[in-house]
């Protein structure tokens, strides 16, 4: 088994069984890692006020694959808990979180993403100009996209489900659940 030391920003964290979790990060030096929590929901649980969602955290995991957590403290980064005062706030970046949570593969680090999503969170960014920047570097970017069905410049909307982008007009054709506003 190898031992990895990261700082990572938790993005979900979803329960297993009776006492486990499977906690969804994106880390500085592995990118999105998937990774089992053992104990998490115990009582004398020492990891689970870490692992809550939206924390930067610095972790160890080991495991070839399939993770496991090891050990979790609080990153210095970890300031932003005004965040989790404020429902607008915490609804926006649990969105951002979830979408970058659906779009990234795993195990694909990425130092640019890394730091936007650093930059997004120290910043308060809104949730269209975070879509824009997030896009730009997962190789979208939105400056020189063009609606998929039309060739229209400037589109509105991008498909998280096919990875395209679409003008208001031909936006209303696809599920809205799979849709993200990029301009208004």
């Amino acid at each position: 088994m190898t031992e990895y030391f990261t700082e990572a920003l938790v993005l979900a964290k979803k329960e297993n069984g009776e006492a486990d979790a499977t906690v969804h990060l994106y880390s500085e030096k592995l990118g999105r890692v998937i990774a089992k929590a053992k104990g998490l929901k115990r009582i004398k649980s020492k990891l689970s006020a870490y692992l809550e969602p939206l924390n930067f955290i610095n972790i160890r995991l080991v495991g070839n694959g399939r993770m496991q957590v090891v050990d979790a403290l609080p990153s210095e980064r970890n300031n932003f808990q005004e965040i989790k005062i404020s429902a607008e706030k915490l609804a926006k970046f649990l969105t951002i979180t979830n979408f970058i949570n659906e779009t990234v593969f795993e195990f694909q680090p990425d130092q640019q993403l890394w730091h936007t999503i650093v930059y997004i969170f120290k910043n308060n960014l809104g949730l269209e100009d975070a879509y824009k920047i997030i896009l730009r570097d997962l190789g979208f970017d939105p400056q020189f996209a063009v609606c998929e069905i039309c060739q229209k410049e400037n589109p509105e909307f991008f498909n998280k489900e096919n990875q395209t982008f679409l003008c208001k007009a031909h936006s209303s054709k696809e599920g809205k659940k799979e849709l993200i506003l990029i301009k208004v």
